[in-house]
């Protein structure tokens, strides 16, 4: 005969189910009481089954058994043990959560039973796993009303989509499914419904009728046994005062135009208004305002003590306006002024002036002895300042060197050494050597070191292929560089840089094993490109390097094979 259980409804707890029997029908909502899980306990095992002993003899099917079976894959069998971890066991058992479960490292199989019922417990995991969260799974039967006796199954944790819940009633009968909750009349299962108000009653009763919805506040309508959303508490207004949720606060004030053109809320301050200026004659003048102009004729003349260095000695003269005649006169004597110069000393200067019969003319040889003062002015003639400055790998120096100051190197202090290299046109090799040796001379490349040198060398490659040569000197490796940068190799053939970087680990095979656990998609990069890094020529002649490749591409298949030997 075909045996039908019937899915209990979830509720928001666990519905339990009533003790049914062939009649009376039980009484509704009635409890299954707690019973002890942990008088006997066992860990550490997978796919064991344990005998306990039945307080009260328990009827399945047509067979009553003083004795049953726990599993550490969530079953409970009958008259014999069957720990059936693929599928449910083909003797008369019940399937509470059955899976394949262990208890290692810290979970348990327990139970314990009294006169009116017993509870079975599982704390455990899927099988192979030692560490992680438990599953805990707990039945705990009533067997107070024999010889009907009811279940309810409780479980928290992880359970996977094909766990297996259900009844064989005989070996080599169908499974029945179960719920949560099941019940046993006389080796059959009751069919039984939970109603909205969570009592339990046959499935040919009527529920009571549910109360209608409610109205909230909001104007929203709920359900009986639900809640109207809580009223949004009192609201305070910019003016101090409160609000209900149905009120408006009043208008709140425009806000206030500054003086700088900013506007700021009613309640704020404009930031404060400048001091007065004081000007150059003193006066003083609002913020807003400008000063008077300041007079130019005085300024006009000030610029001309620097020209003074050079004609230092004429414009003293000036002052007596009738001597400018002299001083033209006072010209032929610096004619001769030459050559008395090797023989006689200034002495003999004032002989020949004589002969204007001027009495002055002695004083503008005074002036004439600043004369060396204007030979001395070309002194300040080599006005190459440029032969003074600094080169562009010292900038470029100074750059790194405040760069380096905090540690590290930012993507501003990046942008400011590339403006100095590019400063001229273009990067040379030099200025990149330059830079690596200003980076190395603490005797190591950082990472950011590292990605400045990549950075300045892909924007002095400006797309063209990078030589192994330039970036070995360097310090860098091909996996400094972006992906899709092209590198030439020694050979001339020319890769991206993430391929030269995988194809790298076929130079030494200990980097192939480890490149398959480390970094498999570097290992299959480097498969999928094997012989890229060779000339045409050479790639016809290199037959091995394919079987290498067959054995390498077997590696990674096997180690992204997980399989599991029972």
């Amino acid at each position: 005969m075909k045996k039908i259980f019937s899915y209990l409804l979830l509720s928001p707890i666990i519905s339990l189910l009533a003790l049914a029997t062939l009649s009376p029908i039980p009484p509704v909502n009635a409890v299954i009481a707690e019973q002890p899980c942990d008088t006997y306990s066992w860990t550490g095992e997978d796919d064991t089954a344990h005998q306990m002993i039945l307080t009260n003899p328990l009827t399945l099917g047509d067979i009553t058994y003083e004795t049953t079976y726990v599993t550490t894959n969530g079953t409970l069998t009958f008259g014999t043990p069957d720990a059936n971890f693929s599928s449910y066991p083909q003797t008369p058992s019940i399937s509470l959560a059955g899976y394949d479960w262990v208890t290692w490292a810290g979970g348990h199989l327990s139970y314990g039973a009294t006169e009116t019922g017993f509870c079975i417990e599982w704390k455990v995991r899927p099988y192979p796993q030692s560490t992680g969260d438990f599953t805990t799974i707990k039945l705990t039967v009533d067997t107070s009303r024999l010889p009907s006796w009811s279940g309810i199954v409780e479980t928290t944790g992880w359970l996977p989509a094909d766990l297996r819940r259900g009844i064989r009633f005989t070996s080599g009968q169908d499974v029945v499914t179960i719920s949560e909750a099941f019940s046993i009349n006389g080796g059959v299962p009751v069919e039984m419904q939970t109603c909205w108000d969570n009592s339990i009653i046959p499935l040919t009763s009527t529920c009571p009728a549910e109360p209608p919805p409610g109205q909230c506040w909001d104007g929203s309508t709920v359900a009986w046994n639900q809640t109207c959303p809580p009223i949004p508490p009192d609201t305070q207004c910019w003016d101090g005062s409160w609000i209900t949720w149905s009120q408006t606060c009043p208008q709140q004030p425009p806000p206030i135009d500054c003086w700088d053109g900013t506007s700021v809320n009613w309640n704020s301050q404009c930031p404060p208004t400048p001091p007065n200026i004081i000007c150059w004659d003193t006066s003083t003048v609002a913020w807003n305002e400008l000063c008077p102009i300041e007079p130019t004729p005085t300024p006009s003349p000030e610029p001309q003590p620097s020209e003074s260095q050079t004609p230092t000695v004429e414009p003293s003269p000036q002052p007596s306006e009738p001597s400018p005649q002299p001083s033209e006169t006072s010209e032929p004597p610096l004619e001769p002024s030459p050559t008395p110069t090797p023989s006689e000393s200034e002495s003999v200067v004032p002989e020949p002036e004589p002969s204007p019969t001027q009495s002055l003319e002695p004083e503008p040889s005074a002036p004439s002895e600043p004369t060396p003062s204007p030979e001395e002015s070309p002194s300040p003639d080599p006005d190459p300042e440029t032969t003074d400055l600094p080169s562009n790998n010292d900038i470029i120096d100074a750059a790194v060197e405040d760069a380096v100051l905090d540690g590290t190197i930012s993507d501003a202090d990046t942008e400011e050494i590339l403006e100095n290299l590019l400063a001229d046109g273009d990067i040379s090799d030099e200025e990149l050597t330059n830079l690596s040796d200003t980076l190395t001379s603490d005797g190591e490349l950082t990472q950011d070191d590292k990605e400045l040198l990549a950075d300045v060398l892909v924007t002095q490659a400006d797309g063209e292929a990078i030589t192994s040569e330039m970036i070995d000197e360097l310090g860098l490796d091909f996996e400094d560089l972006p992906e899709d940068q092209p590198v030439s190799l020694e050979n001339g053939v020319i890769l991206l840089a993430v391929v030269a970087d995988a194809l790298e680990i076929f130079s030494n095979p200990s980097e192939i094993l480890g490149a398959v656990f480390t970094d498999p998609g570097k290992a299959l990069t480097a498969v999928a490109n094997i012989g890229e890094d060779m000339t045409d020529a050479t790639r016809k002649e290199s037959q091995k390097v394919v079987i290498a490749a067959v054995i390498a591409a077997q590696v990674l298949t096997t180690a992204s094979m997980v399989g599991r030997v029972r």
